[in-house]
């Protein structure tokens, strides 16, 4: 039996668009289907568009021009932008970590990154570097061995890879 099931809805998919349903088991989606399941709980979409999952692909954790930036920022923007995520039903956010020191080797900055957004985040996440200096280029191998496999800069002097 399924927690809850969302029923007489159209399902967005990736394939097109769905009349039927969204089983969820355990905070996760487990099927689309036409059929209505047994459930738990039981909403009725009445026609309405049912999207399993929203990402939002380009945010901007722990920056802003009223609070200035920094890891503190970081944390608490977790806390409260990922839940606005979930009430508007974006399951995925995407953001960079531009907290620390330049200088700071970026491995590091971005372990205690997602260490942070682990434990305050309610949505899901992905985290990705903002390279300012050529050395934080020079650790692309470290950082895709720890899971971070997007990269972002912007052009400057200082990270001149000409």
């Amino acid at each position: 039996m399924l927690d809850l099931f969302i029923k007489n809805g159209i399902v967005v998919t990736p394939q097109g668009l769905i009349r039927g349903g969204v089983g969820i088991q355990s905070g996760r989606i487990a099927l689309i289907t036409a059929d209505e399941l047994p459930s738990q709980e039981v909403v009725d979409a009445r026609g309405q568009y049912v999207l399993p999952g929203v990402i939002d692909p380009h945010i901007h954790m722990g920056i802003g021009a009223t609070h200035g930036q920094g890891e503190a920022i970081f944390e608490s923007d977790f806390q409260t932008e990922s839940v606005s995520a979930a009430v508007g039903g974006v399951t995925t956010i995407l953001t960079s970590a531009t907290f620390g020191r330049s200088a700071e080797p970026m491995v590091s900055r971005m372990k205690r990154a997602r260490a942070i957004a682990q434990q305050s985040s309610i949505v899901d996440f992905k985290i990705f570097p903002f390279f300012v200096t050529k050395s934080h280029v020079e650790e692309i191998p470290q950082l895709m061995k720890e899971g971070f496999t997007n990269f972002v800069t912007r052009a400057s002097k200082e990270l001149d890879l000409r």
